[in-house]
């Protein structure tokens, strides 16, 4: 199952200038120019030092005559190529380093490099570091058009560079050390040891970990890894879930070598996987939070709310969707303008799109809405930012939600409801802000603290109700307490990403968290969020389809397999069990599993959803 958004309790080479003291070095750049007004007519670089042990910092001067024409409003832009230490088929390629072209002399720049202090990859294998002669060569030193392609171009221009001092003549071995081991299925595992390095690209670029299991190896698995320019690892990455299960399983290092197609696997390390707790051997949980897809049915005792398919309108039932009243989202195109995210930027659409809805039956003339819009210097999207407004006279005139001072509109995650208000969630980068009203959005105040969600250790953030699109920040929509702060799942390591639907559950021993789009699908936690432990669900026939995990009032989960079909899972139970197709048929669209019922309506044409919405409800005891 994939991975889906839920709420919890929760440039380039950077070095520094300067020859080595005790080694020679190279003639200076005034003596390499020729004489003659147009300078050099070949292309070179010179090294300073051109000699010294491993660490050392070059200054690399060189000339490439095809740049010495270069526009004058080009010439203090940096100047970027690449150089490898040992030549480009068998050397350590350093990718992207940074220069300075030359404002007096056209052609000229000045840039540094540091010589590799332990081995490295190559296509072929590891490279040892020895005393001894490496050639330096460079490519892509090109400004603008030229750079498309430069790579598989011939060398530009060469020097040597003379090692010594090299500590050892013996290139250790690849290994990993794994902590803990053994450990289960959604399991963070700690990672150090040693590598060859690879490209660099300001620090070495990091290898992919592999895992292999009872005859299936698969890459990359979640995790992050980094090294440092002597070769050491840190790391971790997440215990995969697998069909394998629990047994020996084996965790290396993998490179891809692009040019030359060509992949090097190293280091497999014998791991140990532990059986994960098992569903049939929980309490039977009772729902305190769910939250549905991405186009809810809004819910609050018997006043709900639907967006319809058609731009600008809203759905509304004050009698539990017996009948529906037809409202429309007017006269904020002006003021979505004067917030830089217009909502009327579709082209012939004169209606914003509104994509959700949210309501309190304590206030039923109030609205809480949040609409499709860009941002307005792009023009178009994507991306697509959901910005939120509201309504207090039952549709007849709408207004922004109030913006946390330090945050703009396209900085809204979401709304929830806890404690009998409604809370507006904002995130900028690692900055959390909530709007709270508790009179319907008649006024609006600064929460100071995240309460707590329920009591849970978990808590909705911004809801993913959202299409970040190129350039758009992702707001992940969950929070969880990591040791009585709150974070954003941004910061939580390996815990959840973005996407449109989660729930939420409490069992007597703790809190069960379920992601039906994550490969943890369900995870729980004794310990109030300091840590979350996989819980392994049974295979659904036809595999999961990871759109729909949803729990109902006495426990049983409910979900979709890959062609749509509906099972249900019960307390304690070891399989999940097909709904008839009468219950729950194939076409229909899940809104919101709310206590014992199950709201959904079927799929088809948007007018359909226009006046007389259809919508329909199954009680858990007809599953």
């Amino acid at each position: 199952m994939k991975r889906m958004a839920v709420a919890v309790t929760l440039s380039l080479a950077v070095f520094a200038c300067g020859g080595a003291a005790g080694f020679r070095s190279a003639p200076s750049l005034a003596s390499q120019i020729q004489s003659g007004s147009d300078g050099p007519s070949h292309a070179f670089i010179t090294l300073s030092p051109d000699a010294g042990p491993p660490g050392t910092v070059v200054t690399l001067h060189g000339f490439i005559p095809s740049m010495k024409n270069m526009p004058v409003k080009t010439a203090d832009q940096n100047a970027t190529g690449n150089l490898a230490f040992g030549g480009f088929s068998i050397g350590l390629e350093y990718a992207a380093i940074d220069g300075t072209w030359s404002a007096t002399d056209p052609g000229h720049f000045v840039g540094h490099f540091t010589v590799p202090k332990t081995a490295w990859l190559t296509p072929h294998g590891i490279h040892d570091l020895k005393d001894g002669s490496y050639v330096v060569a460079i490519n892509c030193f090109v400004f603008g058009a030229a750079v498309k392609g430069c790579s598989a171009d011939p060398d530009q221009a060469q020097a040597t560079f003379t090692l010594t001092h090299v500590s050892s003549t013996t290139t250790p071995a690849p290994y990993l050390h794994l902590s803990p081991d053994p450990a289960k299925p959604g399991q963070t595992v700690h990672v150090s040891g040693w590598a060859p390095l690879t490209e660099i690209i300001g620090v070495p670029f990091p290898y992919n970990f592999t895992w292999s299991q009872e005859g299936q190896s698969f890459t990359p698995v979640n995790g992050t890894l980094s090294q440092s320019l002597t070769g050491k690892l840190s790391g971790s990455f997440e215990v995969p879930v697998t069909n394998a299960g629990h047994g020996l399983a084996h965790v290396g290092l993998q490179y891809y070598f692009s040019q030359l197609n060509t992949t090097i696997s190293l280091a497999a390390t014998p791991f140990h996987v532990q059986a994960p707790l098992n569903w049939a051997d929980l309490a039977i949980p009772h729902t305190v939070v769910s939250a549905s897809n991405a186009e809810p049915i809004a819910k609050s005792g018997s006043f709900m709310a639907l967006p319809s398919q058609n731009p600008g309108v809203i759905l509304v039932s004050h009698n539990g969707a017996r009948s529906w009243q037809t409202l429309h989202v007017t006269g904020i195109g002006q003021v979505s303008e004067q917030l830089g995210y217009p909502v009327d930027w579709q082209q012939g659409q004169k209606s914003p799109e509104v994509s959700s809805a949210l309501v309190d039956q304590r206030f039923p003339d109030s609205l809480f809405i949040t609409t499709a819009a860009i941002l307005k210097q792009y023009k178009s999207a994507p991306p697509i930012f959901y910005t939120p407004y509201e309504s207090t006279d039952n549709g007849a005139h709408w207004r922004p939600v109030p913006i946390p001072h330090g945050f703009t509109q396209g900085d809204f995650g979401g709304f929830f409801t806890s404690s009998g208000r409604v809370e507006a969630t904002w995130v900028r980068a690692s900055s959390i802000a909530i709007e709270v009203t508790s009179n319907g959005g008649v006024s609006w105040h600064r929460s100071a603290l995240l309460p707590l969600n329920h009591g849970l250790p978990v808590q909705f953030g911004p809801f993913a109700d959202q299409y970040p699109g190129m350039g758009a920040d992702i707001n992940d929509p969950v929070l969880r307490q990591d040791h009585h702060r709150w974070v954003t799942s941004t910061t939580v390591e390996a815990t959840v990403a973005a996407a449109p639907a989660s729930q939420l559950d409490r069992l007597r021993e703790g809190t069960l968290l379920l992601n039906p789009q994550s490969p943890y699908d369900a995870e729980i936690t004794t310990n109030r969020g300091i840590s979350w432990q996989y819980v392994s669900l049974p295979q659904i026939p036809g595999g999961f389809s990871g759109q729909h995990l949803l729990m109902l009032a006495n426990g049983d989960l409910v979900a979709t397999n890959a062609n749509g079909r509906w099972y249900v899972l019960l307390p304690h139970k070891t399989a999940w069990q097909p709904v008839p197709q009468t219950v729950l048929p194939q076409s229909i669209e899940v809104i919101e599993a709310v206590g014992p019922v199950l709201w959904w309506y079927e799929n088809g044409p948007s007018s359909a959803r226009e006046a007389a919405v259809d919508i329909h409800h199954t009680q858990e005891n007809q599953l």
